[in-house]
């Protein structure tokens, strides 16, 4: 797995985003990307980022799942949307469909 795109919509009200990545649909544990700063538009309210993955799950298993979501806050909140005391300890909310990726295996090098 090397680089990964993430596509999503800002959001009105919010400015700071950070993407999750987890081997796991709980995110327990987790590799966050972010924070990053977007302002909302109605002319374009979507956004792509890519990211490099390669070292974050390199012992993960070729067709093992990779979850993601992007959280989304106002950066001038405090403590944040959630508060820090949260099971997933950030003040973020985040998406709500759980989205997933399969890891492909490596091809092999050129002879």
């Amino acid at each position: 797995m090397q680089r990964v795109q993430v596509s999503f919509r800002t959001t009105q009200g919010a400015n700071q985003y950070a993407v999750e990545f987890s081997a796991t649909p709980d995110f327990k544990k987790k590799v966050q990307k972010g924070p990053f700063f977007a302002n909302f538009s109605l002319a374009s309210d979507s956004r792509t980022e890519s990211y490099d993955l390669s070292t974050d799950f390199k012992d993960l298993k070729a067709g093992s799942r990779v979850y993601y979501r992007v959280g989304a806050r106002n950066s001038l909140d405090t403590p944040g949307p959630m508060g820090t005391n949260t099971v997933n300890g950030d003040d973020y909310i985040y998406s709500q469909d759980l989205n997933s990726f399969a890891k492909i295996s490596v091809p092999p090098a050129a002879p």
